[in-house]
């Protein structure tokens, strides 16, 4: 099984031009969690490995943000790549526009999909990183 991460958000810009051989985004989502996102313009969003897991994750049941430590063994392209992630996001808000996003893992049903409200502006640079079966809406 895999993380599966689609985004939506009230930009019109195309946001394949943010696609590196790290991050890819394009148009689309999965259906069954489209009903949890708000936005006109859909987006899938693969990492390196053609799915979400080649991105920062917390632990399961970890629930927070922070900074990759040595300790915890995160690969650097995960790393990178969810930086990544978060510039693309950080430009959205900064343009006017609204995101959101939801991280699942497999199939979870969209009933057991938390929502969580981040203030993306107001967090170091470096520090996102996914939450399993999370809903994100940033700021």
């Amino acid at each position: 099984m895999c993380f599966s991460i689609s985004l939506s958000t009230s930009s019109t810009s195309d946001l394949g031009v943010y696609n590196t051989p790290l991050i890819r985004f394009s148009r689309g989502f999965d259906d069954t969690v489209g009903p949890l996102l708000e936005y006109a313009y859909p987006w899938t969003v693969a990492s390196r490995e053609q799915c979400g897991c080649g991105f920062r994750h917390a632990p399961v049941g970890e629930v927070g943000f922070r900074f990759p430590e040595s300790w915890a063994e995160e690969n650097e392209l995960d790393i990178e790549a969810t930086k990544r992630f978060e510039s693309v996001v950080r430009d959205l808000i900064a343009e006017g526009s609204n995101v959101d996003c939801v991280n699942r893992w497999g199939s979870v049903s969209a009933m057991d999909i938390v929502s969580l409200t981040v203030e993306l502006t107001k967090l170091p640079e470096g520090y996102f990183r996914f939450l399993e079966n999370y809903r994100f809406e940033f700021r």
